[in-house]
């Protein structure tokens, strides 16, 4: 308020202001993952600057964390969303970030089919696949031969030159 004798001659008039968020810098490290047919990364973070007493300032759960694709290999991270859980510091991020995707252990277990002798030793196997997704479309090759052609009970079967090709089904 204003007060004295021209005090009518005058009026206070508020302007505005801004206040700016604090940066922070947060170092970011992505998780090497088993291939799981999606491109979802896990990131592990700290952070780094002037982050006043009695404040706390975390990730927020909204990043979106993903490799560039869902295939074997290392890679780049996208990571989008980066936002703390405090609005008045702002996170600025000082590297990309790099991790792998590890081969996904697939078992094949075998089992041979009696065969009626025909004079060769090429064998004809069951097997079944463990340890993949359905949405990979995998197809095996390979070849099989008993160790003799002639009628015997328990020949052992060789396997050689197994080829498995897996496809991706979008």
């Amino acid at each position: 308020t204003i007060s004295g004798l021209y005090s009518i001659n005058y009026t206070i008039s508020s302007t505005i202001g801004t206040i700016l968020p604090i940066p922070l810098n947060i170092s970011l490290k992505a998780i090497d993952k088993t291939y799981d047919t999606t491109t979802k990364a896990n990131i592990l973070y700290s952070i780094s600057g002037s982050i006043f007493a009695g404040d706390n300032v975390d990730l927020s759960n909204n990043y979106l964390a993903n490799f560039i694709d869902q295939n074997i290999g290392y890679k780049s991270v996208i990571i989008n969303n980066i936002s703390s859980t405090n609005t008045n510091y702002i996170f600025t991020i000082s590297s990309i970030v790099y991790a792998n995707i590890l081969p996904k252990i697939i078992n094949v277990t075998y089992g041979s089919i009696s065969k009626t002798y025909d004079g060769t030793t090429k064998a004809i196997l069951n097997y079944t696949l463990s340890g993949n997704y359905t949405i990979d479309n995998i197809i095996m090759s390979y070849i099989a031969n008993y160790t003799s052609a002639n009628v015997n009970n328990n020949i052992r079967i060789d396997i050689c030159n197994i080829t498995i090709n897996i496809c991706y089904i979008n």
